[in-house]
């Protein structure tokens, strides 16, 4: 991967780079911020955005909960993927107006108003960041499709253009038309939904 030659891909780097595939996200020349280090996730998806393909030929920006100056660098970033697995760490005065920020992070807290007991919350303050740029939803936004490539990968030993080729994409919509990135195929509603 990290030399560009195909080869399976850990699925939610995959399942992201296919979402910003199937909205037609603009990638090129843009800067991205990944907030994530771990191998499975935060790497592989900086070698992603890096390598000169669409989407992708990005200049790409890897964050860390201790990063110094990570507003700063939010606020430069035009595309965000968060995945530190802090609930709510990401701020809506920490990203700019018209991002794309894709919310990774799905941790499990307590809740009063579930009949289990626990809710799913993500790494972004949802309410906060949705307003002003386009997100997508925890639970419902990555988690799901990158269930549906990493078992048409495991499954069938696919690799992402085949997985397109047999119709299996994004059913998802972003949060919020207020970017300036034009989003053709986004339903009514708040959110991704897988």
């Amino acid at each position: 991967m990290s030399i560009g030659l195909p080869c399976f891909k850990p699925a939610t780097p995959a399942g992201i780079i296919e979402l910003l595939r199937h909205y037609e996200i603009p990638t090129k020349g843009k800067h991205a911020s990944s907030w994530a280090a771990a191998t499975l996730s935060g790497k592989p998806m900086a070698m992603l955005m890096m390598q000169k393909d669409n989407p992708g030929d990005c200049t790409v920006t890897v964050c860390h909960s201790r990063s110094e100056n990570l507003r700063e660098m939010c606020l430069g970033a035009d595309i965000i993927i968060a995945a530190l697995g802090v609930p709510e760490f990401l701020k809506g005065d920490m990203v700019k107006e018209g991002a794309v920020v894709i919310d990774v992070g799905t941790t499990r807290v307590p809740s009063s108003v579930t009949k289990s007991g626990y809710r799913l919350m993500g790494d972004v303050a949802f309410h906060e960041v949705a307003p002003s740029a386009a997100i997508t939803p925890v639970p419902g936004g990555v988690g799901a499709d990158d269930n549906h490539l990493a078992d048409a990968q495991h499954t069938f030993g696919w690799h992402e253009s085949r997985v397109r080729q047999r119709g299996i994409i994004p059913r998802a919509g972003f949060a919020s038309v207020k970017t300036g990135i034009s989003l053709r195929r986004i339903p009514k509603g708040n959110a991704f939904l897988w």
